[in-house]
């Protein structure tokens, strides 16, 4: 993971990994880029990658892949101890599964990156079905309430005693000439 190199005091690190896809699919030729293309690399055909000479500071490593979904990481590049020509360097990497998640420090010396999940653009359109068709649509349910009610009205009469149908019938009657003569008044 670490490679020193001395210029005078900066020290400059290479950082080595590899892209692991699930499936067994290629990962070659994926962009690979630290802090948002400031430093980019490409995977090789085996899905590995090397940044050669990358200085101090905080990074953050993105895959930039079209196909698949990968974890960021937050790589920090420090200088330890630079005393009688013996300079040390530290790598820390702390992996983001997604954004939000909780922070998972990495102790590995290579960069492991497995792919998440792969990427979905278009949603499967759900075959078609009566009862989805019911269900989902308000205006078919009014009607199908409508024709409940018409069709069952009718066998709620043929139970009622004559005699109640008849009364029922005369009130109908004499609401409706009322309502004639109301409106006869108003004009």
């Amino acid at each position: 993971l670490i490679s020193i190199k001395c210029n005078n005091i900066d020290i400059n690190v290479e950082l080595k990994g590899k892209l692991v896809i699930p499936d067994n699919a290629s990962a070659a030729n994926i962009i690979i880029s630290l802090n948002g293309q400031e430093y980019e690399t490409i995977t090789k055909v085996d899905g590995s990658f090397v940044f050669p000479s990358i200085p101090p500071g905080i990074y953050l490593l993105d895959v930039l892949s079209v196909r698949y979904t990968f974890p960021q990481m937050k790589v920090r590049i420090s200088d330890k101890d630079i005393d009688n020509n013996n300079i040390k360097s530290k790598v820390t990497v702390i992996e983001y599964k997604y954004p939000g998640a909780k922070k998972i420090p990495y102790n590995n010396e290579y960069l492991l990156l497995t792919a998440l999940y792969p990427n979905e653009y278009f949603q499967v359109h759900p075959p078609f079905s009566i009862i989805g068709w019911v269900t989902g649509n308000p205006m078919i349910l009014m009607m199908l309430g409508s024709l409940v009610i018409i069709l069952y009205f009718p066998s709620l009469l043929e139970g009622i005693d004559p005699e109640v149908l008849k009364e029922y019938q005369k009130d109908l009657q004499n609401k409706d000439e009322k309502s004639i003569d109301e409106n006869k008044m108003v004009e």
